[in-house]
């Protein structure tokens, strides 16, 4: 093989390399747009289902209530459980804490409640003391329970007040329906609930920031491929 060949084929070799990285990267940034879309997509659907369609005040309307669209909620509690479940890294204004989670009782019905938010101790050694105000009635939003309240494994530590937990799957409440209600006035900081921390235009500036960063690499592409036999 000649001198020249050999430059060819060494020219044409790196060519399919850098055409395969190209091929790669695209490929890549792509998936992550489409994924920030889908994203966006998700939020949309959570965003609907947190908005109320109605109010429940009998133990009809909450027996019948499938926890999957949120719901005002103001009724009048029989008994709430004295075991407390601190759901631990909840953020509020840049401070960690526990959103406090206890079962409620309504005739025969049984109820998830996050009770609210309290900031965490100086040490991981004590759960916050606290004490609820007004259980004699239940009046907050009824929402879906969402994956980020799921997610992960629970890692329950029992501790001197409670059960403090990373998660809330598998952390047994006894006989409960569907979604968890979002008291308000039981403690002095009502808890979010599932309100997502990145809105849906967020993940959409993500999703452009990705196929803007596609069509970059596919013009630097074209570029090398016209320019590439002008190169000694």
């Amino acid at each position: 093989m000649t001198q020249a060949a050999q430059v060819n084929t060494s020219r044409a070799r790196r060519k399919w390399l850098f055409t395969g990285l190209v091929l790669m990267v695209g490929s890549l940034t792509v998936t992550a747009g489409f994924w920030q879309l889908q994203r966006a997509d998700d939020k949309r659907a959570l965003l609907a289902s947190l908005v109320p369609t109605g109010l429940v005040t009998t133990y009809e309307g909450l027996a019948s209530f499938d926890g999957k669209q949120s719901m005002r909620l103001e009724i009048a509690v029989d008994d709430v459980s004295p075991d407390r479940v601190f759901l631990e890294n909840r953020i509020v204004d840049g401070r960690a804490g526990y959103e406090v989670f206890v079962r409620a009782q309504i005739n025969q019905v049984g109820l998830l409640v996050n009770a609210g938010w309290v900031p965490a101790e100086r040490t991981r050694a004590e759960l916050p003391s606290i004490v609820f105000d007004n259980l004699s009635v239940l009046r907050g939003l009824w929402v879906p329970l969402t994956e980020g309240y799921v997610s992960g494994q629970a890692a329950t530590e029992m501790l001197p007040g409670g059960r403090r937990v990373q998660s809330l799957r598998d952390v047994d409440f006894g006989d409960v329906r569907p979604g968890v209600v979002l008291a308000e006035g039981w403690l002095p900081i009502t808890a979010k609930g599932p309100a997502p921390r990145v809105g849906v235009m967020t993940h959409i500036g993500y999703a452009v920031q990705w196929f803007a960063m596609t069509a970059a690499v596919i013009v630097a592409w074209i570029w090398w491929m016209r320019t590439w036999g002008r190169r000694a």
